[in-house]
């Protein structure tokens, strides 16, 4: 009896300590798009979750990212294996 009360009150004060944010997004062909604004340009985004961010060519150069001496290799399901240069991006 005394654990379903500690946990009704946890689930009342949840809500206190923590708090969310909403991030507009469309749901195209299974996958979340999210529209960002970069350098008062806007850019879709596919959200995953398991991925690496990845730029089009179109927006490398312009973020003033540092290309750094590792290189990403992988293999994905379909046994099919690719290499790229890993960058970073400051943040502000």
């Amino acid at each position: 009896m005394k654990y379903r009360i500690f946990y009704a009150f946890a689930l009342l004060l949840f809500p206190l300590f923590f708090s969310a944010t909403t991030i507009p997004f469309e749901y195209i062909d299974g996958k979340i798009i999210i529209n960002i604004d970069i350098k008062n340009k806007k850019h879709n985004f596919i959200f995953d979750t398991g991925a690496l961010t990845i730029i089009s060519s179109e927006l490398k150069g312009s973020l003033n990212e540092k290309k750094s001496n590792a290189i990403f290799e992988a293999t994905d399901a379909n046994n099919s294996k690719s290499r790229m240069d890993l960058f970073s991006q400051p943040t502000s």
